[in-house]
């Protein structure tokens, strides 16, 4: 858990899912139900859509004929079943003849962006730049934009797009993690050691931050801080 807050009256905690599979928030909306306090609902970062949001889509797609959808809705499907079927030529083609009302629709970008990831690097950029400029509080946009300059080794672009998901999240220590990897990659060594450094005191329990830490003392030829590190890791 990162933090909680208020707004309208509701109370928030929003949650880091870190790991192996990636990096993602999610901002669960709490209730109180007799004497018990529940969660109503949760907003997932990489998709930008709450989970009720997401299921009642797909409850609209089940119950309804094609002919009866909303058009964007209806658009999306077929979208998201040439992306399956993996024809993103076609998802690209169908896209570029919308019209701008549906081009600028947040889902239907989303399922373009994943199809121009398949397709070209710099068509996949500029879909993912489009829609940070269109949707500049969207987290998916520079979570995607972190994985995206990594690739390309565009560390300050990265680093750029770190500190603008930290501002909408509000304050993660552990960024810093992903901080020291572009730093790294960048050459320096002494910042990057630094952030994980940080990470480190915020929480010895992140194994990923830890084995980097590790490995970045024995690269600067600092045995003896890499086994205090491995030492106190195996404490916690």
């Amino acid at each position: 858990m990162i933090r909680n807050y208020e707004t309208g009256g509701v109370r928030h905690l929003v949650f880091r899912m870190f790991g192996s599979g990636g990096l993602n928030y999610h901002d669960y909306t709490l209730i109180r139900v007799k004497d018990s306090v529940k969660a109503s609902d949760v907003f997932v970062y990489t998709t930008d859509e709450s989970v009720s949001s997401t299921l009642s889509k797909l409850v609209d797609m089940m119950n309804n004929s094609a002919e009866h959808l909303p058009e964007e809705v209806s658009i999306m499907m077929k979208l998201n079943q040439q992306n399956k079927a993996k024809n993103y030529a076609g998802v690209k083609e169908q896209y570029e003849k919308m019209p701008d009302k549906y081009k600028e629709n947040k889902a239907i970008q989303l399922i373009y962006i994943t199809a121009c990831h398949q397709l070209d690097l710099q068509l996949y950029q500029k879909a993912i730049e489009h829609f940070a400029n269109s949707f500049p509080d969207a987290p998916s946009a520079y979570l995607m934009m972190i994985d995206f300059y990594y690739g390309r080794k565009e560390y300050e672009k990265g680093l750029a797009a770190i500190d603008k998901l930290d501002k909408l999240i509000g304050d993660d220590k552990a960024l810093d993690f992903v901080r020291g990897n572009f730093y790294k990659l960048s050459g320096n060594r002494a910042e990057s050691i630094a952030c994980y450094e940080r990470v480190y005191r915020y929480d010895p329990t992140l194994e990923m931050n830890t084995n980097a830490l590790v490995h970045a003392y024995e690269e600067a030829g600092e045995s003896a801080k890499a086994k205090a590190v491995l030492a106190g890791s195996k404490k916690k």
